[in-house]
């Protein structure tokens, strides 16, 4: 019975630690200053913006960020099923250069899926590049940017929060326990719980949410009105 509820624990710790790497950003007032595009789709569309499982806490940024822009235009919004497209955020790694980051980043519209990935509409691979001091511009500068990126402030502090009541939970009761799922559960945990614990990671991350998120924001936006032609 110990044995079982030590498991059971591991697991419910797990998940929970995952779902907080769902987006969970409110809608900051409608953008003044996003990527700027000559088009702009005539239809209103639903659009789910998804990530791979193994790449979901180091693409939270841009993600969140591009949804909060979608949710505040007047041509779309996030949903998480029913939508009429679905927009994959794949691949983002980042090369740091003395002040410099160095973001290569893949972005794809597909058609609507729940899980597994399905026929891509438009793809695009973008490189983009940003300085670790424009925390500063996408705080104090641009009201909208200001608030995207408080609201992304908040969601990693429940994060981090999160990860900091899983590393009791994991270190009191499911790394010491014998059964050897437990202890795959704690491993796992444990690095989850080293990701969410990294602050370079979520400043990037607030940064990017502003920057990057516009990017995709606007892509998504010039897509659109193509597949309207």
């Amino acid at each position: 019975m110990k044995k079982n509820l030590v498991f059971a624990l591991g697991f419910i710790m797990l998940m929970f630690l995952l779902s907080c790497s769902k987006d969970n950003v409110t809608n900051p007032e409608t953008p003044q200053y996003v990527y700027m595009t000559e088009h702009k789709p005539q239809g209103f569309y639903e659009i789910d913006v998804k990530t791979n499982l193994w790449d979901k806490l180091n693409e939270t940024g841009t993600k969140n960020g591009t949804i909060c822009y979608i949710n505040n235009s007047d041509w779309g919004k996030k949903v998480e099923i029913g939508e009429d497209y679905s927009l994959w955020i794949k691949d983002l790694s980042r090369t740091p250069e003395d002040s410099l980051i160095h973001v290569s980043i893949n972005l794809e519209l597909q058609e609507p899926s729940l899980l597994l990935e399905g026929y891509v509409y438009k793809k695009k691979h973008f490189e983009i590049t940003y300085t670790k001091n424009q925390y500063d511009e996408t705080t104090k500068g641009n009201a909208t940017d200001a608030l995207i990126a408080q609201r992304f402030q908040d969601y990693a502090n429940r994060c981090k929060k999160a990860g900091q009541i899983a590393a009791f939970v994991n270190n009191s009761f499911i790394s010491n326990s014998p059964h050897p799922y437990t202890k795959l559960a704690s491993k796992i945990i444990s690095m989850l719980l080293d990701m969410f614990m990294d602050e370079e990671l979520w400043y990037y991350q607030q940064i990017e949410a502003v920057i990057i998120g516009s990017e995709m924001y606007g892509q998504l936006k010039e897509w659109l009105w193509e597949l309207e032609q």
